[in-house]
Parts: C-alpha cells; structure tokens; sequence
C-alpha cells in the first residue's frame, strides 16, 4: 500500500471531541478547503477525537463530498489512560493482562508490546469508522525511558532495553501493512531533537537501523516531531551520526518524512505559551480590584441568602471571586487562562443559571442573581485582556526579529501565518500538524497554503535563536 503525497499543512486532532458540535464543522470545512490530513491519537479527549473523525468522515463519504483515497489519516498508539487505563486495570492478574506496562504514575500508563498494539489497532479502525489507516505511529515511547530515569536505571541499560521494545513493535507493525490494516509506520516523539548524550533521547538513526535490520525495504516511513520557531532542536541539534547532522537532515537523507506537531506551543515554566496573535483590550489594575471587590461582595450576598434558605450545594459552587483573586496573576499565559476559562470559569457559570432556576430565584435575590453574573463576566473580560496584552507584548519581540529576515510582503502577516510559513519552507519538513476546532482556525491554515516558499528558512530560524539568546529571552522564561 503506498503512502501518498501529503499536503503541507494538516489538521492536528488533539483536543477536539464528538460531543462539541463546533469541532465537527471546523473539521469538515478543513477537509472541503484544501486540507487534506489529519492527525489524532488513541488518548485524544479519551478517543472522542477519533470518534469524532469517524462521524465526520462517514458523512463526507456518503456526502461524496470528500473521497477516502484523497486522504490521509493519521494515528498514534502507546497511552493507557481514561477508558484505556480502566481496562487495564481490569485486565491485570489475569490471562489477558498486558505485557510490558510503563506504570508511569496513576492514571497514567504506556505500552508497545503487540498484544496492546494489535488491541488499540481493532478499536482505533472501529472509532475512525475506516477499514485502514494510511499512517500508524508509536506515541512517545520514550516514557519508558523517562520511568527508567525516575527509578535510577543505569542509562545504558535503559536504551538497550528501550530499542528491543521499539523493535518488537516494529516488526508486528510490518505484519499489519502486509495485511492492509495500516499503510505506513514511524514514531511520534518529543524527544528526538534532544542532545543525543540525554538520557531520554530518542535516536532516529538507531530506529532506522532497527527498521532495516527488520526489512530491507522496511515501512518505517515517518517521524513526528514538535518543531517551532522558539523550540529549533529538531534543526539546529546535531544529535545523528556523532553529532553531524540533525534529525531533519538524517530524515532527509534517508527518505523518511518528518511531520511537525506544536508549530505554536512552546511548553516554558509558566505552562503552554502560543506564538499566536489575540486581539488586546484595555486593562487597568485598579478598575479591575475594583470589579472584583464588587464581585466578591455580590458573591458573599448571594452565598449568605442560599445557605438560609437551604440550598448549600448551590452555595458551594460560589467560588469564581475567590479563585481570580487568589491565582489572578499566576495563570501563567493567555492559553492558561483560556483553559481555566473553558474548562473551570465557564461549566460553572452555566451551572449557576441552571441552579438559579431549580431554585426558582425570584425577585430581588434575582436581581442580586444577575448583578453577580454581570460582574464575574466583567471581570474575566479584564482579565482575559490583562493576559492577552502581556502575549502582545511578548509577540512584539517575534514580530520585529522576524520581519527583519522576512520579505516585506509577509510582514503584515500575523504570527501564526508566519510561524507556518517559515517552517513548511524548512527543507524535509514534510506536512505541519495545526491544531483548528474552530472555522477561524482553519481559515488560518488555508491562507499560507497558497503563499511561496521561503529560501532562507534556516537563516531565519537560526537568526531568530541568536536574537532570542543575545535578548536573554528564554523559551524555559516565557
């Protein structure tokens, strides 16, 4: 089965779920504008991300709005975790346990024995409703070596060890293209472009020994890398063949095509930073306290009339004003803060309505309802702004430096487009993986699918380094 021509740009799954109708729509309309990869794993939103592929495909098939053969999916293997973990845990003790378990924390476990590789197979083909999947990667497999590292195994010990896994791995994934269930194999790892003497390395070039050693035209076709323009390991790193070439030019070298995942993330000491531009707003420190005290005021009314009249769960989901002003400067980035926003500000806010209304509030304890409501949105307005002007002036510093080294026709672009279109120029950079729930996102992609290349990419990314270490300006400190 042969693998096709990628496009230069595809459609990261990571966090979208079937449950979010908005994730569907921002996939379908990437795959009927161009895009035509798409990138997920067994882990992903506890597999509704491939679940969610699968529904969206199925309707663009039957649709014949999309064809399969058009098409690239991708998928990724390793994690037991969610509904994976729970299995696994039912299965311990017993005949059908799985072999060569990375207990790694609670929760969080990783396998690459077959027997767990041939299970997630038959049920990743089943959620992405496909009879194959083009591209099948073991995902961060290097877990076994961070576990070796915490329980103090010598280093050496670890890698020997480390590479037989691999290659017994490698060898069943052979078996499954010669049957037809998958069309190509390789490894996602975040620690490919480390330096080479870290204990967590992973090294393509022994990979690639491995492969052959397997077949001599072995179907180890693909390496997934993270690779940015703040994180330049996977290019500038000299960590193949003692230190003379770099991951990309080792894949290069050797036909193997390189797929980039977190283009924009650069995970630093503060959590996830994005070179992403957001819209700025006005913030003022003492307008802000000043929302906030009225915030928490409107809280302490609200929470004393419940707990008299008995309702203390409702009471006890009072929270918002006490959790700003405790962790208000400590979210760490504007991405932070949009998850606290999702994941925590938000149900909770929905919640109230609905309690509100099983309660049936009335009257002016409704009033007092609202007020409350009014004031924690203007405070998470303010303080949406207050992170997404310190991004700005962080994205400032990127902007400059690069449009130094850019034509004058990209200066304008915003950071996300100029961030792609730097590195789809880097030679053996196959297809960069984007992460797009929504339209808006997608609409990002598709306006440099069309722009040139660039041909001084390197220059640009090893000069953006240099800038970024004569500003002592860190990924580690952002």
């Amino acid at each position: 089965m042969s693998v096709k021509e990628l496009t230069p740009l595809g459609f990261g799954g990571y966090r979208i779920d079937n449950r979010f109708a908005e994730h569907s729509d921002a996939l379908s309309y990437a795959l009927t504008s161009g895009i035509s990869v798409i990138d997920t794993s067994s882990n992903y939103s506890d597999g509704r991300s491939e679940l969610l592929i699968g529904n969206v495909l199925y309707d663009l098939f039957n649709a014949g709005t999309v064809n399969r053969e058009d098409l690239t999916v991708i998928t990724k293997v390793g994690y037991l975790q969610g509904q994976n973990y729970k299995s696994a845990l039912k299965r311990e003790n017993t005949d059908k346990q799985f072999h060569e378990v990375v207990k790694y924390s609670e929760g969080l476990w990783h396998c690459i024995h077959p027997e767990f590789l041939e299970n997630q197979l038959s049920h990743q083909l089943s959620r992405l409703n496909l009879k194959f999947i083009d591209i099948y990667l073991l995902h961060n497999p290097e877990y076994f070596l961070i576990d070796s590292k915490k329980r103090n195994v010598d280093s050496s010990v670890a890698q020997q060890e480390y590479y037989r896994r691999i290659k017994d791995a490698f060898i069943f994934l052979e078996s499954k293209v010669r049957d037809g269930s998958i069309g190509a194999y390789g490894v996602s790892s975040n620690t490919f472009p480390l330096e080479n003497d870290e204990y967590t390395f992973t090294s393509l070039e022994n990979l690639n020994e491995i492969a052959s050693e397997i077949s001599y035209e072995s179907n180890f076709k693909f390496i997934q890398l993270p690779f940015n323009i703040i994180e330049p390991g996977a290019l500038l790193t000299k960590n193949q063949l003692g230190g003379s070439l770099s991951t990309l030019d080792y894949a290069r070298n050797n036909g193997i095509k390189v797929l980039v995942n977190r283009p924009f993330n650069t995970i630093s000491s503060k959590g996830l930073v994005r070179t992403v531009d957001y819209e700025t707003g006005v913030f003022i420190e003492k307008d802000f306290v000043a929302g906030l005290t009225l915030c928490r005021r409107k809280e302490t009314e609200l929470n004393k009339f419940l707990r008299e009249k008995g309702d203390f769960h409702f009471a006890n989901q009072l929270v918002i004003s006490g959790e700003v002003e405790k962790n208000w400067k400590s979210f760490g980035s504007i991405e932070n803060f949009n998850d606290m926003l999702e994941y925590f500000f938000s149900p909770r806010l929905n919640n109230f309505y609905d309690l509100a209304e099983s309660c049936k509030l009335e009257g002016s304890v409704l009033n007092l309802f609202d007020e409350y409501i009014s004031s924690v949105n203007i405070v998470l307005n303010l303080l949406g702004n207050y992170y997404r002007n310190n991004n700005a002036s962080k994205n400032k510093f990127f902007h400059l430096s690069l449009n130094k080294y850019l034509p004058e026709e990209f200066h304008k672009l915003p950071l996300s487009q100029k961030t792609l279109q730097i590195l789809r120029s880097v030679e053996g950079v196959e297809c960069i993986l984007v992460g797009a729930r929504k339209k808006k996102y997608v609409d990002d992609i598709i306006g440099v699918l069309d722009l040139p290349k660039l041909n001084n990419s390197y220059d640009i990314i090893k000069s953006l380094h240099s800038d970024m270490i004569n500003a002592e300006y860190h990924s580690a400190d952002l």
